[in-house]
């Protein structure tokens, strides 16, 4: 196995392959060049980026936590500990703050989506912190027939983690309609 001496230098390593990079970014709540601008010393992440980026790459968590604490003394006080290798069976409460921070930050137009995909990013991490493989969709009731019964979903969007492609928005279908 490679030896890193830092944590940007393993982060490099990791965000070398262009989709990886955008999940780590969309699971972030940053951009790509953020990450890039992390990797080259331009600008230093915030403890909760910090923190959540050990969840977002558990195959090197172990390796990312140890080089986290070469420039970030306080890093084991502010996860808990290196390893969390239990399932989490609730919501964090640090989940909510961001959900309550994005729906008092964001516009208006956006805050469904941006809403919606925190929730997304946060039930695929949770249920499936390992990464082996799943899917997380929304799914919309169609608006309801004349009878007043709705018959039929639509997908929205959703994500997931490999072999599903990270973004699953392009490939929402409507789910049928019930006679």
């Amino acid at each position: 196995m490679e030896k890193f001496r830092t944590w940007r230098e393993l982060l490099g390593k990791i965000i070398q392959d262009a989709h990886e990079r955008q999940r780590i970014a969309q699971s972030l709540g940053v951009t790509a060049i953020t990450l890039s601008r992390w990797v080259s010393s331009q600008s230093t992440p915030r403890t909760q980026h910090l923190r959540h980026l050990l969840n977002v790459v558990p195959q090197y968590r172990a390796s990312m936590f140890e080089l986290l604490q070469q420039d970030f003394p306080d890093i084991a006080t502010a996860t808990n500990g290196p390893i969390q290798d239990e399932v989490q069976e609730e919501i964090p409460s640090e989940f909510y703050s961001r959900v309550f921070n994005t729906y008092s930050m964001t516009p208006r137009l956006q805050r469904s989506w941006s809403i919606s995909s925190l929730i997304l990013q946060q039930a695929l991490g949770q249920l499936d912190p390992h990464q082996v493989g799943m899917a997380t969709t929304i799914v919309q009731c169609m608006p309801p027939s004349l009878d007043g019964k709705v018959c039929s979903l639509r997908e929205r969007g959703g994500y997931g983690t490999h072999p599903w492609n990270i973004n699953l928005e392009p490939y929402a279908v409507f789910l049928g309609c019930v006679p």
